[in-house]
């Protein structure tokens, strides 16, 4: 696991809006903890929680963290 990895994850999970854009502020990998920054709010962007199950499913052993507009999911 590493943010190559968890970048092209990210890339592969279907967002609900088509025309929505990722905008990936940061991506953190430390031991099973993955952390994920996005630039956008949670009114303008993806929902994270879409981000969150789709990282999660991916990988199944990690602690994930996404970091929006002041939000942590």
């Amino acid at each position: 696991m590493n943010t190559e990895a968890v970048r092209a994850s990210l890339h592969q999970i279907p967002l609900p809006d088509g025309d929505q854009t990722l905008d990936v502020r940061d991506i953190l990998v430390e031991g099973d903890w993955i952390g994920v920054s996005l630039r956008t709010d949670e009114e303008t962007g993806p929902d994270p929680r879409v981000l969150y199950e789709g990282l999660a499913a991916a990988f199944p052993a990690a602690t994930i963290e996404v970091r929006t507009g002041g939000q942590v999911y």
